[in-house]
């Protein structure tokens, strides 16, 4: 069979002159190790508790890796503004590889001003291909863009939104020191329920390295 250097199909019928139907990248033959099956990642999650992972940046030439990832990822389609703000943020959008080649997933965040100075750190989104999912790869990525705006004085804050049904989501930011600051009625457009919380956290100027409780 094939298997996708992207986003991990490994059913060859979906392959059509080597390319991905769902994200147009080249696909590979025995791109994971064999006794990992692609759609069950409870093998891969007994392997190791955590992934090892590497980090690069957003340029040019990955954006449309993350275009893909990002929509196999999340129901919605992220428009241009969206991968300008992205791009803007410098070394705050990670994108996370495994066995260096193989983007399982990404980080993305704007950075923005506040009326009373200083810069607060917007996440906007975190997302693991469903293989790599439940094996450390979201938290090394908010852990190590966390820890870099931590050491970053102009960063007053960090913030996010979490629709108000995701308890898994919620424990899992509350586990960085993130707290519910807010609640916006109709903030989701498309799915249900639409209600939302904002989750933030907030940094005083002294480093200190960013560990979930």
């Amino acid at each position: 069979f094939l298997r996708c250097v992207l986003c991990a199909r490994a059913f060859q019928e979906d392959f059509k002159g080597n390319r991905c139907w769902l994200c147009g990248t080249a696909a590979m033959s025995n791109a994971l190790d064999e006794n990992v099956e692609v759609n069950n990642s409870s093998e891969l999650k007994s392997a190791s508790k955590r992934l090892p992972v590497t980090f690069g940046p957003l340029t040019d030439q990955v954006l449309p890796q993350l275009k893909a990832l990002n929509s196999s990822v999340f129901p919605v389609k992220y428009n241009d503004k969206f991968y300008s703000d992205v791009q803007n943020a410098g070394n705050y959008t990670k994108l996370a590889y495994y066995s260096t080649e193989l983007l399982v997933g990404a980080i993305c965040c704007r950075l923005e001003s506040r009326p009373e100075g200083g810069i607060k750190l917007y996440i906007m989104t975190i997302g693991v291909l469903a293989p790599y999912r439940c094996c450390g790869v979201g938290t090394a990525l908010l852990e190590t863009v966390l820890n870099a705006a931590a050491k970053d004085e102009r960063i007053l804050e960090a913030y996010l939104h979490v629709q108000t049904s995701n308890t898994d989501a919620l424990n899992f930011y509350k586990r960085f020191g993130f707290v519910v600051k807010d609640k916006i009625l109709n903030y989701y457009k498309r799915i249900e329920p639409p209600d939302c919380f904002v989750l933030a956290k907030t940094f005083h100027g002294r480093y200190a390295p960013v560990h979930p409780a």
